[in-house]
């Protein structure tokens, strides 16, 4: 298959020992044609990036004279930040909106799932914090999580898709909830990145929209926090009771009872109960059922992910990061952060669910 020069800008490193040229990198633009813009009278006015990762490239694939061939992916145009914000309102939004905000861009992934060789997925997922500048003082309107994903054979046009798809549905997240809760949270821009967390206390009692309201120990909402377990057997499960008709199944991240943290199920599964930490450390170690889809292809797990084995939740306090763990994935985590002596033992393990949690544990016990 040929590419166009217009389409992305190809690296060739000379492999040493063969002779033979391979693609290592590509600089992947954004698609401009056929988009249809929101139109919502927003405009981006400055993008801060605190992704854990800014300098990171994509690992996706290329169909290159009919081989799927693995290279490294960014975007096209010099500045990844001032691209991005580019394209945001000259395609996305398309429109020189009155209500100018800035745009917190916390993660930016794109990825693909070659599990097998009849399900092939490329995947998008972002997730950006909106912030209003009042004189000298910042509204947070909150963090939004979208994940986009296509089906299908491997192709860099579905991946650019993906990031206008993404990004839209992002926005558009973002608007229909400020629709219904239209008031921002004071916030200072100095509190936006990700600070030491003292994993050895539990936050206050209270609702935790983010992160990073947990590392300010100061939660969103003061009214009192009621909690039913579930009917599920073996796992530690929670519904939010609502008090005077108030309950914020979407909002509400974390919430703390003053003994326990517990992480809402509605990022990893399509239902929105909270679960209780099991370990505290370094990495907050939770267990449930992984039940969506979407997150199911972007937390790199198939096939029997949707069954009814406990997977692990882990949340990492030094970026903030949640991740669902099987063995592939704790094994290529354990590989990229050198721990190579408990990556020793988990694969001497027979790698179930309780040797991933013996696992995070040995972990915590270094910090």
């Amino acid at each position: 298959m040929k590419y166009s020069s217009s389409l992305f800008t190809l690296f060739l490193s000379i492999l040493s020992l063969s002779g033979l040229a391979q693609i290592s990198t590509i600089e992947m633009e954004l698609l401009t044609k056929n988009v249809t813009p929101l139109n919502l009278n927003i405009y981006c006015d400055s993008i801060i990036d605190l992704r854990p990762e800014p300098d990171k490239l994509w690992d996706i694939s290329i169909n290159l004279n009919g081989t799927l061939q693995p290279v490294k992916a960014t975007l096209k145009g010099g500045d990844f930040i001032q691209t991005l914000q580019n394209h945001l309102n000259n395609t996305i939004l398309a429109q020189n909106g009155e209500e100018h905000l800035i745009f917190v861009l916390r993660e930016f992934n794109i990825f693909e799932s070659t599990s097998s060789n009849i399900e092939q997925s490329t995947i998008c997922i972002v997730e950006f914090e909106f912030i209003e500048q009042q004189g000298d003082s910042y509204l947070s309107y909150g963090i939004y999580h979208s994940i986009i994903r296509n089906s299908g054979v491997l192709k860099l046009k579905l991946h650019q898709k993906n990031i206008n798809a993404v990004l839209r549905q992002c926005i558009i997240n973002f608007t229909k909830e400020r629709a219904i809760e239209t008031v921002g949270i004071p916030i200072l821009l100095e509190d936006l990145k990700i600070k030491n967390y003292d994993f050895t206390t539990i936050p206050p009692v209270g609702h935790y929209a983010s992160f990073r309201d947990l590392l300010k120990g100061k939660p969103n909402s003061d009214f009192q926090i009621k909690l039913k377990k579930t009917s599920s057997q073996n796992l530690n499960n929670y519904r939010l009771k609502p008090i005077k008709g108030i309950h914020k199944k979407n909002k509400e991240l974390f919430i703390s009872d003053g003994e326990q943290l517990y992480l809402n199920a509605s990022y990893y599964s399509d239902e929105y109960h909270y679960t209780m930490v099991k370990h505290s450390g370094k990495y907050i170690f939770f267990e449930d059922k992984v039940t969506s889809t979407g997150a199911t292809v972007a937390f790199g797990l198939t096939g029997a992910a949707l069954s009814n084995k406990l997977r692990a939740i882990v949340l990492d306090t030094s970026t903030g990061m949640i991740n669902v763990f099987n063995a592939r994935a704790l094994i290529k985590f354990l590989k990229n952060q050198n721990h190579q002596d408990i990556l020793e033992v988990f694969e001497n393990s027979k790698q179930k669910h309780e040797d991933i949690e013996k696992a995070f544990l040995m972990l915590n016990a270094k910090f």
